[in-house]
């Protein structure tokens, strides 16, 4: 969706190209990787309840204004936010509250999201929601629907004396009071609506009625149609706010570099690299390297650790105890994730075996039986067969909001091998 809002704009851009320069100006951005920007966005919709299909048109054509795709913290101008602390940051811009002089150098809403998402590093380290891809759209998510911030239409009265204020209360009257995001099943039938959530944004000054167009309102409504017109296809496919997912794929998106792995089918020889790599940044990586350790040891927990902190989590990592980063059952206590009790696609699973445990990755369902990618599984990195039950956690990160479809295991293709060593 992404690759096809910005192609419709630029002729023969090819996804190569998206890849190449999606948030290109924005230097020390963690990920710029579209499947990684695609996931965020997802995870935004299904976390802040952006769920119906014009809902997320109207989300994405607002802050695609604001960052092209391009830029995530606003540039040094003639404007004082620009030269602020708190200056606009993240998808929708999220920006402080102005003080006396002008500039907007106290949190405020900064403040807010910090503990709404229990990071208080944002309010010292403000860069955080224009360098880390998951802030930088989650902080907008946020920001467009949280009820404290008062995103919502005036409650306008139309008995006023005061002209403008008649106004507003008679031509938006199906809008008033109501958050913005809400505001956006209004526009299905009525695109003055779009308009008043552009206007509302950016401010709706005191005395204006419709005489002074929303900031940027030329490159905010050029993407709403395209985005309606030609991604969303909304007229043929979408009316009546039926839902339509954002990208059917993206799901647990760290799957696809455990995927990559799988599909080279690692078999220990004891002197793997390819399987030794995953003991990189544990204790165990020098001795993998000047070859007086090889991979003849467990290794199942080095790998999910090495596709979590490649994806971008810490892992283990960060554990006190650096040895944690092989061991398999601390995945049952990973501080950055919550033990949901069932499998979905891409959970960490996690058992006891005799004399240590077992790790690896959820990958579908055969009959009553789940499949785990995984790990020193017959020593080698592949799929087998388990029952649900041998299982006592199904880790997921703490950012990764779930529904029930996704207990619904999709089914594996292939044929998964039975229960094997995994000492």
């Amino acid at each position: 969706m992404l690759f096809q809002l910005w192609s419709s704009e630029i002729k023969n851009f090819s996804i190569e190209d998206v890849e190449k320069n999606l948030w290109a100006r924005q230097a020390g951005l963690d990920d710029k990787s579209l499947a990684r920007s695609v996931n965020e966005f997802n995870l935004a919709f299904t976390k802040y309840g952006i769920n119906s299909s014009m809902q997320k048109i109207v989300f994405l054509a607002l802050g695609y204004a604001e960052t092209r795709f391009k830029l995530l913290g606003e540039e040094i101008s003639s404007f004082n936010s620009s030269k602020s602390i708190y200056k606009g940051r993240g998808f929708h811009q999220l920006t402080g509250t102005r003080d006396g002089n002008g500039f907007y150098n106290s949190p405020g809403p900064y403040e807010n999201y910090a503990k709404a998402v229990g990071n208080l590093n944002i309010i010292s380290h403000p860069d955080l929601i224009c360098k880390n891809i998951h802030y930088a759209i989650d902080s907008a998510g946020w920001f467009w629907t949280d009820p404290n911030l008062g995103k919502k239409v005036p409650l306008w009265s139309s008995s006023s004396n005061v002209k403008y204020i008649k106004f507003r209360a008679i031509y938006f009257s199906k809008a008033l009071g109501k958050p913005l995001n809400e505001v956006s099943h209004l526009v299905e039938d009525d695109e003055k609506y779009f308009w008043l959530q552009a206007k509302l944004l950016n401010g709706y000054p005191k005395g204006e009625k419709l005489e002074i167009e929303p900031n940027g309102w030329k490159t905010r409504k050029n993407a709403f149609d395209i985005l309606k017109n030609n991604v969303f296809e909304f007229n043929i496919r979408c009316k009546g706010n039926e839902q339509l997912n954002f990208n059917t794929e993206g799901r647990a998106p760290w799957m696809k570099i455990a995927w990559e792995e799988e599909s080279k089918k690692l078999v220990e020889t004891g002197s793997n690299k390819e399987i030794q790599k995953f003991f990189n940044g544990t204790p165990y990586e020098k001795s993998m390297k000047d070859g007086s350790t090889n991979e003849s040891i467990s290794w199942c927990g080095a790998f999910v650790n090495w596709v979590m902190t490649k994806y971008g989590y810490a892992g283990l990592s960060k554990n006190q105890d650096q040895y944690d980063t092989v061991r398999a059952l601390k995945w049952a206590e990973w501080s950055e994730g919550k033990n949901i009790g069932k499998p979905v696609y891409g959970a960490i699973a996690v058992k006891k075996r005799s004399g240590g445990g077992h790790v690896g990755f959820v990958a579908g369902k055969v009959g009553d039986k789940i499949v785990i990618l995984g790990g020193n599984q017959g020593n080698a990195l592949k799929c087998s067969k388990y029952n649900i039950t041998d299982y006592f956690a199904y880790m997921i990160p703490n950012n990764y909001p779930i529904t029930e479809i996704d207990y619904n295991l999709p089914e594996y293709i292939g044929n998964p091998s039975e229960k094997e060593s995994e000492v």
